[in-house]
């Protein structure tokens, strides 16, 4: 079975005892719905895996939440910016974003991303589309949602968007700082209605949710008969 990650870029320590449960349950949510998609009939296909199609699986996950306990569980609409600058000068900064302004509308993409809120847990269920030869994206990552007072990204032609959830991490040949970015009221209404996209009709998540429902429940059971 292929090997799917899940990666929390959060410092547990810093955590309360509540924001750590919601950690915990979102990411067992996420790497339930993940192991549930790999085994269904869809995946063989590729355009059908949850790696480009972040409102199934924001979706999805936001329902074996719902149905596991927390109903307080919401998506997000949300702009997505991720970039990364070497110690090397002749390697130009890579960017990857969605939700600029300036990207064209096509009915056939979505120019924003959807994740799943639990409290002060960021839980995006679709991170490895950003997946590239020049970073390591995991299939699915947690952020502690917030962004420090003022912060901004600019994004290509010196646009600054507001940040909502950023993370920055220094590695000794290189800078990665992932950004969540509150929309631009263009892309903003450009982007509504997406629950009439096909993407979000519940039949097509039926059987996907339904089983990872009983993943997370048996990974539960499994987890208190280890505690007893």
């Amino acid at each position: 079975m292929k090997q799917i990650l899940g990666t929390s870029y959060i410092d547990e320590k810093c955590l309360s005892e509540i924001q750590l449960a919601d950690l915990q349950h979102g990411m067992v949510a996420a790497a339930a719905f993940w192991r549930s998609a790999l085994v269904d009939p869809t995946y063989e296909q590729p355009r059908l895996r949850p790696h480009g199609r972040c409102i199934f699986a924001a979706m999805s996950v936001l329902d074996v939440l719902h149905a596991t306990g927390r109903p307080d569980a919401r998506v997000m609409k949300t702009g997505l910016d991720i970039r990364v600058v070497t110690d090397d000068p002749s390697i130009p900064m890579r960017v990857l974003t969605a939700g600029h302004p300036d990207t064209p509308f096509s009915p056939h993409s979505w120019n924003a991303h959807l994740v799943v809120r639990l409290g002060d847990i960021l839980i995006d269920p679709s991170f490895a589309q950003t997946r590239r030869d020049w970073n390591d994206s995991p299939h699915y990552a947690a952020f502690l949602a917030g962004a420090p007072e003022g912060h901004t990204v600019i994004l290509q032609g010196n646009l600054q968007m507001k940040s909502t959830t950023v993370y920055v991490q220094h590695d000794a040949d290189r800078s990665t700082q992932v950004a969540y970015f509150q929309l631009a009221r263009k892309v903003d209404v450009l982007t509504r209605g997406w629950q009439k996209n096909g993407e979000a009709k519940p039949i097509k998540r039926r059987e996907i949710v339904n089983r990872a429902i009983s993943i997370f429940n048996a990974q539960q059971n499994h987890n208190e008969e280890i505690a007893a």
